[in-house]
């Protein structure tokens, strides 16, 4: 605790000072020295920097640097340093090393029962994951380690006080440790008599329970759910090795299910609040999938188990769901999240730890991951060689709102692909919700004759957008990208939608045996919901997966040699959304579907291609 106070009284020096206040960033134990009468100094300041300057340096994850400084979301201030001395502190008392999980610190009483619940309190406040949940000041952390230390030294003399009344009094001590021993003998046998009734009781309750754990097994397997089939199984054969031989006939085949282990990955999303719809409609894909895959026997002598981490769009609770899937060695790989916010922040993470990661569509600029559908970059290429070569439109308006890096990115990309084949860009709006934007762009419009009103952003915008040009430009043909479109989740929105053109990954009216049957699959198990681009993209993920399993072998980086080797060295994945093979930058070049909307519904017009 002195250590721990010496060190806060240096940081406050530091954060408090007049002219330049400073925080240490990266404080480690390396940065600390101990002189001969036990005070501390700080050495080493290169990574240091004013407190009001938000540049980052972090550059790895040694385990004392603060979840902030390390993603770079979040701007940091005076509580990354107390995060930083609560983890020195939290290895000091506990000898755990922090780099072995970052980010992820155990009550320092599971380690170290001599440490009193107010110390584990305190250390506890000061590594919280966010920084609203820490010490605010160094001051406060610094005031209750004060205190620690101060009860620490009351107790200590308060147990010398006691040892010598005792040794002043040894009769009185030898009556009182009698009444204590008989007292806990008492209460040993108390215990004793209490475990060996529940010990009674659970044996009853599982003989019992054990009779009906080969027709649960039975019943899972019936309903496709192997995983959960495996599990009951090994419970009764564990229990009765002379049934080992456990089959099952099913569909005119054999599964010995004593021959079949699992293997495993994980789905990430967000599966509950406020961002659950993607990824509700990502996991009806994947489970299909998984019922695919194991009734199948995609992956010989195995079963796929997946494990699901909902991160309900929060991306602080995304990285430390990242760090339990890194940590977890028997997961080999990972499919998704989809959505921007969390996909940005653990990526690297993934990368970093070398885990293959599938996301089924991406809108991150320089990505790492493996993605199955077209980069943004590609994307707007085929749709600008749409417009200007297969359309025949040489003057195009664009109109996109500026609320994301890839939709600047795309309007980019497709600006200068169609002025290289012949196009002409003649007006170029950057369109923010408001009337008066609103009367502004149709303004712009009447000035100008285009053959084509090109139009980019998130759907509720294009919507607004698309209700104002009905009134004044129903004539002029309207192409939109968005990624809700692309993705199918349009919803009630298509009647607004009337006669205007986009593209989208997945066609569930095609003749393709493979999508016919997924189709079909799908309808079945989902009460008659036809699929949509998101279930059939996460079903191709799934399989895709599942390939580099089978095919690679069962460790992490074979499934990533695997991966990086589909459609190069190894065949191309044919799937219900096209042909997947990976170049270097993992990315795939896909036809698309171009739709319209005709009274009301959805009407596939053909395939457009580079």
């Amino acid at each position: 605790m002195n250590l721990g106070i010496q060190i806060s009284d240096a940081l406050s020096y530091l954060h408090h000072k007049k002219e330049e206040p400073i925080i240490l960033v990266n404080l480690h134990p390396s940065h600390i020295i101990i002189d001969q009468n036990d005070n501390i100094k700080l050495i080493n300041f290169k990574f240091s920097k004013l407190l009001f300057d938000n540049t980052s340096f972090s550059s790895k994850i040694d385990g004392y640097i603060s979840p902030e400084e390390y993603s770079g979301i979040l701007e940091n201030d005076s509580r990354s340093d107390i995060y930083s001395l609560g983890v020195i502190l939290h290895q000091l008392l506990t000898g755990r090393d922090p780099s072995v999980c970052p980010f992820k610190l155990h009550p320092v009483r599971k380690f170290n029962q001599i440490v009193a619940n107010k110390t584990e309190t305190v250390i506890y406040r000061a590594t919280q994951y966010k920084p609203a949940g820490r010490y605010q000041e160094i001051t406060q952390l610094k005031e209750d380690l004060s205190i620690c230390l101060k009860t620490a030294e009351d107790k200590a003399k308060s147990g010398q006080s006691i040892s010598k009344l005792l040794k002043e009094q040894p009769a009185r001590y030898n009556i009182f440790k009698k009444i204590i021993l008989v007292l806990g003998g008492i209460v040993l046998l108390l215990i004793i008599i209490f475990i060996a009734s529940m010990f009674i009781r659970d044996k009853h309750r599982s003989v019992n329970k054990l009779f009906n754990f080969k027709a649960e097994g039975i019943n899972h397997y019936n309903s496709g759910e192997y995983s959960e089939a495996i599990d009951c199984f090994t419970k009764w054969i564990l229990k009765h090795p002379d049934d080992a031989e456990v089959i099952i006939y099913k569909e005119n085949s054999y599964l010995n299910l004593n021959e079949i282990s699992c293997v495993n990955i994980a789905f990430t999303d967000s599966l509950s609040g406020e961002y659950d719809t993607i990824g509700k409609k990502m996991l009806q894909g994947i489970a299909l999938a998984q019922n695919v895959i194991n009734s199948e026997k995609k992956i010989p002598g195995y079963s796929l188990n997946i494990t699901l981490k909902d991160n309900k769009g929060d991306k602080f609770l995304a990285v430390e769901q990242a760090n339990e899937i890194i940590y977890n060695s028997s997961i080999l790989g990972v499919i998704g999240p989809v959505e921007d916010n969390t996909s940005i922040t653990t990526e690297p993470l993934y990368n970093l730890a070398n885990l293959p990661q599938i996301i089924p569509f991406s809108n991150i600029i320089n990505k790492r991951s493996y993605n199955i559908s077209n980069s943004n970059s590609l994307h707007a290429q085929i749709l600008a060689k749409y417009s200007v070569v297969d359309r025949g439109c040489k003057k195009i308006t664009i109109i996109y709102t500026d609320t994301k890096p890839y939709i600047k990115e795309m309007i980019e990309v497709y600006t200068n692909r169609s002025i290289s084949l012949g196009g002409e860009i003649v007006e170029n709006i950057i369109f923010n919700p408001g009337n008066s934007m609103s009367r502004e762009i149709i303004s712009r419009l009447n000035n100008v004759k285009s053959d084509l009103i090109f139009i980019s952003g998130d759907i509720k915008h294009i919507l607004l957008i698309c209700s104002e040009l009905e009134k004044e430009h129903n004539e002029t043909q309207v192409l939109i990208y968005s990624h809700e479109t692309l993705l199918g989740l349009l919803d009630s929105n298509e009647k607004k939608l009337e006669g205007i053109l986009f593209t989208t990954t997945f066609n569930p009216k095609t003749n393709d045996i493979a999508t016919q049957k997924f189709v079909k699959m799908f309808k079945d198990k989902f009460n008659g919901s036809t699929p949509g681009p998101l279930a059939a993209l996460s079903y191709d993920a799934t399989l895709i997966m599942a390939k580099a399993i089978s095919e690679g072998g069962i460790n992490r980086e074979k499934v990533d040699n695997y991966l990086s080797s589909l459609g190069q060295t190894a065949p191309a994945f044919i799937g219900v959304t096209g042909v997947t093979a990976f170049d270097r930058n993992k990315n795939v070049q896909k036809d698309m579907l171009l739709i319209t909307v005709k009274n009301g519904n959805l009407q596939p017009i053909g395939i457009i291609t580079l």
